[in-house]
């Protein structure tokens, strides 16, 4: 997610509208078609062109090579037979364009709009976890079979960020955690090119058939972290491996990819580590406070991510009281 300073400051500029249609002029697009759609790690909205629909995201500056190998991974899914969205070349025939703004140098990608429904999880039934799990299962076996791009950014990089102030058990678990990490293999059935964020707000239904999007937090990382970081709000629910839902997903990512048991035993781990990485993630966009002379959306959505982080924070410290507890138990125990 993007400072939520920056994300104000472009919404609300006087110049939003001119940027927006210096990148649209770049696609051909219809006068009046366009939709603002949302703001998180980029800004992204909907446009026309004759009968067909498109997405226009809009990246703040930073790593244009993170875009591009992306990209090439939708390329690569395409190729295959997975129903992602495709990019769309330019009037200049590129597919990466550049837009200048008060804050400098954005980048323009414009993808094929996904028609379809998205499924709300309390109201799937088996079919649908299973298919779920052979979505992902699907996208992992490309990911295996093709080596793709495992030069792009590392899942562990992410506990690099530089966040200051953070509590002591945030830092406690940065430690345990990035021990763990190091003991991990980096073999090719376990660790190659991951979505990353796999959740159903990501999947796109038509005809009982998914369709994927929003791959622009793909990092190379292990492919049980990516199951662990799909099935996140579950675990929220029922951090069992064993509920019914979980063995659903499970069946149905084996029928496309294989994976072990001892892949699945190191979810638990991979949970902590989502949840470490969305707090230092979150806790650096927090840039700006409740003030009455911005917009009610912009307080809206700190008092939402507050609360967030608060919760990522509590997780963190339940996790790093588990360890002192057992670390005491193995002191009584000599």
């Amino acid at each position: 997610m993007m400072k939520l300073s920056l994300m104000r400051d472009f919404l609300h500029s006087p110049f939003q509208e001119e940027w927006v249609t210096n990148a649209l002029e770049l696609w051909e697009y219809e006068k009046g078609s366009v939709k603002f759609m949302r703001a998180s790690s980029n800004f992204v909205y909907s446009f026309k062109r004759g009968n067909s629909s498109f997405i226009l995201r809009i990246t703040p500056a930073g790593d244009k090579e993170r875009l591009e190998r992306e990209l090439q991974f939708l390329d690569v899914l395409s190729a295959n037979s997975i129903a992602v969205n495709i990019p769309i070349l330019s009037v200049n025939s590129k597919f990466i364009e550049e837009v200048q703004t008060e804050w400098g140098t954005f980048h323009a990608v414009a993808l094929n709009f996904i028609e379809g429904s998205h499924h709300e999880m309390e109201k799937m039934g088996d079919k649908q976890w299973i298919a779920w799990g052979k979505a992902l299962g699907s996208i992992h076996q490309v990911s295996k079979r093709s080596g793709v791009l495992k030069d792009i950014r590392k899942m562990e990089d992410l506990l690099n960020i530089t966040v200051p102030g953070l509590p002591s058990a945030v830092q406690m678990e940065e430690e345990v955690l990035g021990e763990w990490l190091l003991k991990l293999q980096h073999k090719d059935d376990i660790y190659g090119l991951i979505h990353f964020d796999f959740e159903l707000d990501n999947i796109i239904w038509q005809e009982g058939h998914p369709q994927f999007i929003d791959f622009e937090s793909s990092v190379a990382g292990w492919y049980a972290a990516d199951i662990c970081f799909a099935l996140r709000d579950l675990f929220e629910r029922d951090s069992s491996l064993k509920s019914r839902e979980f063995l659903l997903f499970i069946e149905g990512y084996r029928l496309i990819c294989t994976l072990s048991d001892e892949e699945v035993l190191k979810i638990p781990m991979f949970l902590r580590l989502h949840n470490l990485i969305m707090f230092k993630q979150l806790k650096k966009s927090l840039d700006v406070v409740i003030d009455s002379g911005q917009p009610q959306w912009v307080n809206g959505l700190i008092v939402k991510l507050e609360n967030r982080l608060r919760w990522y924070e509590e997780s963190i410290k339940a996790a790093t009281a588990g360890i002192a507890a057992k670390e005491e138990n193995g002191r009584q125990g000599q």
